[in-house]
């Protein structure tokens, strides 16, 4: 089900609240959406920027989260030498790809290309602060 909340955002299913999805496309203006990703790449909760149509279709866009979650899992084994991985780029002709990866679930945003690549940390700290348990994003998918 595709809901409209206010005037700049469509959002599909989920437990995000209308403030923080308002929070993170006020960011910039180049954010087209966010998605929350589970530890095996289902697709827990989606907002879009009104007006902006997707680049692929619904199910090429569930497999791409599939692969990404088996990439974040992938390359998650280099923590204990490396660190905890903090974010994934991926520049695209079309759009770049932001992953933020949490304990137990990823936050995806697509941006347009000429998105600034040195605000990423300033986003990550954005979305630190709007911080929401794995467990919550479960728990409000399966009552949702």
């Amino acid at each position: 089900m595709i809901i409209r909340l206010r005037d700049s955002h469509v959002r599909v299913k989920g437990p995000l609240s209308q403030n923080q999805i308002s929070s993170i496309f006020s960011f910039h203006p180049s954010i087209h959406f966010v998605t929350i990703v589970s530890e095996d790449g289902m697709i827990l909760d989606s907002a879009k920027r009104a007006g902006l149509n997707p680049l692929e279709p619904p199910e090429e866009t569930r497999k791409r989260m599939e692969r990404w979650a088996a990439a974040k899992n992938y390359l998650a084994g280099s923590d204990l030498f490396l660190g905890n991985m903090r974010t994934i780029i991926a520049r695209r002709e079309k759009l770049v790809e932001l992953l933020f990866p949490f304990t137990d679930y990823m936050i995806m945003i697509g941006v347009h290309p000429a998105f600034p690549l040195d605000k990423t940390r300033q986003l990550e700290n954005l979305l630190n602060n709007l911080h929401v348990s794995g467990d919550e994003w479960k728990q409000a998918w399966r009552t949702g």
